[in-house]
């Protein structure tokens, strides 16, 4: 039934009540009451406005209103301006939220027999990404050092930040060992003792394999323990390129290719074994790069290891 249909069923009814007064009040001696008019329409009025807010990446979302006026009052829900189909409660809820949803608006018309009401402003949903749990893009590696000197592990995070971290030893927390590094002034009572780390975040925790502390107590000169080797892959591929290092850390290590520094592999770590990730994705133009890694001890000794070639492959 549309609004105009409405009223004038209403003013209808209202005219046949005056008229059976009018008629009731000639006959004179009737004891009969007659029916009093029903209380005019009100119009409906929001009380309470849908609001913004914020959810994560699969969450539900929930908009609400609150009205007042006469009943029924009937109630459809828009998105960006469009009729929801189905929305006709006082609350609409997308039940799972995705990214594509962040930044649409909603809005409420409520209606009854007197009228309607649009609510304002849009109400805009925000749809953040869901935490993704810690990975070790970087774990801790064996150190190596000469007693009396400090060792230094470190942990590189990926996922969602922020992270928290705590370094382990032997199995047991390290005391205020809470940043993404460890380090510790060593002893001879140091050497092999087994060090971990766990990062966390919202979405979960995970805790890296124990590597050891070799402490020595004398110094011994870089060398090259284990040459990295060649690579074979094909086109769209990583190639990895591993070496091996001897003598007492900590060492700064420099991944060359075809002898020209490679910026982005340049690190300052003690570990005893590094690797090169050569990320690509490989094209047939990297056919034939020669990769090598350049390293210095404290005591300023430079060892360069061989040249390992990547061989692509279409």
């Amino acid at each position: 039934m549309t609004l105009a249909m409405s009223v004038l069923k209403w003013l209808l009814l209202a005219q046949c009540v005056l008229f059976l007064a009018a008629c009731g009040s000639g006959g004179g001696g009737g004891g009969d009451s007659l029916p009093q008019l029903p209380p005019a329409p009100v119009a409906p009025v929001i009380t309470s406005q849908p609001t913004s807010f914020t959810v994560v990446s699969g969450q539900p979302a929930t908009f609400a209103v609150t009205a007042t006026g006469t009943d029924p009052r009937r109630f459809q829900w828009k998105r960006g301006g469009i009729d929801i189909a189905g929305a006709t409660a006082s609350s609409y809820t997308l039940p799972a939220t995705s990214p594509t949803d962040s930044g649409a608006s909603f809005t409420v018309t409520v209606a009854n027999i007197a009228g309607s009401i649009d609510s304002q402003p849009p109400a805009v949903l925000t749809v953040t990404p869901a935490p993704v749990a810690p990975v070790l893009s970087q774990a801790p590696s064996t150190v190596s050092v000469v007693a009396g000197s400090t060792a230094t592990f470190q942990v590189v995070a990926g996922g969602t930040a922020p992270f928290t971290y705590q370094w382990i030893r032997d199995g047991v927390e390290v005391a205020g060992a809470r940043l993404d590094s460890y380090s510790l002034v060593t002893a001879l009572a140091d050497n092999n003792a087994l060090i971990s780390v766990r990062v966390s975040n919202s979405a979960g925790s995970i805790t890296s394999s124990a590597v050891p502390l070799r402490v020595s107590a004398q110094f011994v000169p870089v060398s090259i323990g284990l040459e990295p080797a060649d690579a074979s892959i094909r086109v769209g591929d990583q190639a990895g390129f591993s070496v091996l290092l001897q003598g007492t850390g900590p060492f700064t290590l420099q991944w060359l290719r075809g002898g020209t520094e490679i910026v982005a592999a340049l690190t300052g770590t003690s570990a005893l074994q590094h690797v090169y990730v050569f990320a690509g994705p490989a094209a047939l133009a990297d056919n034939g790069a020669l990769f090598s890694l350049r390293v210095t001890d404290v005591a300023g000794n430079v060892v360069t290891s061989r040249q390992a070639r990547l061989t692509v492959l279409p």
